[in-house]
């Protein structure tokens, strides 16, 4: 090989390398602190579709706040208004940064309360194409990541970045093998990610989009996850976004749960 070709061969090979210039893991742990608010409330409207094209809607309010004010984990509360046999339904997680999250589901139909085991954070999160396991922040050192070739979505230059399950017990209990993610670096959202079963086929296809600023936080107004597997398709509209209102702790209880303030 000529001299040459010798240095437009090197002027490619570094060319390549600068395309993948981030740490993948510290782009996700951007993506954590982005999708964990320090205090807000917001109202979601749910519409599933079946295979048949069959649509049924339900609406509620959800709350989030940070348990500590420089770390991801965070408290979530999910409460459903509509349709009548769902109303007062609820879901509890609360994220642990050092033992398995904590997720409660409150059915008020039986006045019981159940508490969901890791074991099955692959079941689907109240009937939708969302599994418990999607309800939460990625735990950052569960995973290994791996950058990959950038692409554009919607007219947003991404960051596309694989991430696949080391953690022996969530490789047991996860229904991904792994998950893409496509991620706006300018503000830390995955617009579009990709997640793979056990077998390594494509199962499930999530999108968000109509993003806007709340609280100096960017939030999707429109969300899709689509089951390819089961030909059913989840989508979530939010709205009502507020910061100002202080959440407080008692809000994020068992008891709370039962029993709303």
């Amino acid at each position: 090989m000529s001299k040459k070709s010798w240095v437009a061969l090197i002027c490619i090979l570094s060319l390549s390398n600068l395309a993948f210039a981030y740490d993948a893991k510290e782009v996700i742990s951007l993506v954590n602190l982005e999708y964990s608010p320090v205090n807000e409330k917001s109202s979601f409207k749910m519409t599933l579709i079946d295979a048949g094209g069959k649509s049924t809607d339900r609406t509620g309010t959800q709350y989030f706040k940070r348990k500590e004010s420089n770390k991801p984990e965070s408290m979530r509360l999910y409460r459903f208004h509509s349709p009548p046999e769902m109303a007062k339904s609820a879901v509890l997680i609360i994220e642990n940064s050092d033992k398995d999250n904590d997720q409660w589901i409150y059915l008020p139909a039986t006045y019981s309360t159940r508490k969901i085991p890791s074991r099955n954070r692959g079941d689907r999160y109240m009937g939708t194409d969302f599994s418990y396991e999607d309800a939460v922040s990625y735990k950052i050192s569960e995973y290994s990541y791996k950058a990959l070739e950038d692409e554009t979505i919607n007219n947003t230059k991404c960051h596309k970045i694989e991430q696949i399950p080391i953690d022996p017990k969530l490789v047991k209990e996860s229904l991904y093998s792994r998950i893409k993610q496509w991620i706006d670096p300018a503000r830390s959202v995955a617009v579009k990610r990709e997640y793979y079963d056990k077998a390594n086929n494509l199962l499930k296809i999530y999108k968000a989009s109509d993003f806007v600023k709340v609280g100096g936080l960017y939030r999707a107004r429109h969300v899709e996850m689509e089951d390819l597997k089961l030909k059913h398709k989840t989508i979530v509209d939010y709205s009502n976004f507020d910061t100002t209102k202080v959440i407080k702790d008692s809000y994020f209880t068992v008891r709370s749960l039962e029993r709303p303030e």
